[in-house]
């Protein structure tokens, strides 16, 4: 009889136990393991971040590395923004070629063409190259490893590209005789989204 009331007693005594400990776990685990505030508490905004308008494509460049190297990792946040930008440029540049030389219906499509995308590049390269800094550079707080991060933000107006893509274009020697200005400005605006 002792031993069924040790026996009770013991299974009473561990299942209180247990209880008490659940009870304290799920305290602790719904203050530091509640999956929404993990979430908002991770969650930090972005310096520098824009979206492309009407009226401007945008790039944005982050960089990271030790603090020592501030000015190398703006100038690097920088060049990542350009590229950006650039492979925008090039893509609405590249689509206006081939619909104006498309429209323009010329024998020697292809040469007339590679001739454009030539010139597109060059002129691409230095707005791309011009571009002025909009937003920061900004930097981060030193992480745990010592590092930073450097964002930069760039914009490039569609107006004033497709202006210095026309224009120079219109004035290159070698393809004034094929080259159709009206023609090329439409594609352009449509192109970069200007035209809607």
């Amino acid at each position: 009889m002792n031993a069924i009331k040790l026996t009770i007693g013991t299974i009473v005594f561990v299942m209180v136990s247990l209880f008490a400990a659940s009870c304290s776990n799920k305290k602790a685990l719904g203050k530091q393991n509640n999956p929404k505030e993990i979430l908002f508490k991770q969650t930090e905004d972005v310096p520098c971040m824009d979206y492309d308008t009407d009226d401007y494509y945008v790039g944005q460049g982050i960089s990271s590395g030790p603090k020592a190297r501030m000015g190398e990792l703006q100038t690097i946040a920088l060049t990542n923004a350009q590229n950006v930008v650039r492979q925008k440029l090039q893509h609405a540049y590249k689509g206006a070629v081939t619909d104006a030389v498309e429209y323009k219906g010329n024998n020697s499509q292809s040469d007339f063409e590679a001739k454009m995308e030539r010139r597109g590049i060059q002129i691409i390269t230095k707005i791309v190259n011009d571009t002025r800094v909009v937003c920061g550079p900004k930097f981060s707080g030193v992480d745990e490893k010592g590092d930073i991060t450097c964002y930069v933000g760039i914009r490039v107006y569609k107006e004033e590209f497709v202006e210095a893509v026309t224009k120079s274009l219109a004035d290159d020697e070698e393809l004034k005789d094929g080259f159709d200005e009206k023609e090329f400005r439409k594609q352009m605006d449509v192109n970069s989204g200007k035209a809607r």
